[in-house]
């Protein structure tokens, strides 16, 4: 079974804790954190999660989303592939929204 409730770290690495930033320009990216090279994703700016190797921007948002639209990760998957830009900032906002609760 995939992991859909990944380690999240807010304004931290979710492995070793080290403080971290990114510009909230962006709304989602990928960072390298400085002390431990851990490859994360990065929401917003402050929400940092740990990137899993060859996993692309749509696989890892597609297994944070089919839990909270209640569907499959390959539906989820393929909704994002057909995705806009305006309706990708929603998803990432209902992604954020739902991590920041389980917090």
């Amino acid at each position: 079974m995939e992991n859909s409730h990944p380690t999240i770290g807010h304004n931290r690495c979710p492995l070793c804790g080290a403080g971290l930033w990114a510009p909230r320009s962006e709304t989602m990216g990928s960072k390298k954190c400085p002390r431990c090279g851990a490859e994360l994703w990065v929401f917003v700016g402050s929400l940092f999660c740990v990137r899993q190797p060859g996993q692309t921007q749509q696989r890892f948002l597609a297994e944070l989303v089919a839990p909270i639209y209640e569907m499959s990760v390959e539906q989820a998957e393929f909704i994002i592939q057909g995705a806009d830009s305006f309706d990708l900032v929603e998803i990432i906002m209902d992604v954020e929204e739902a991590m920041r609760s389980k917090c």
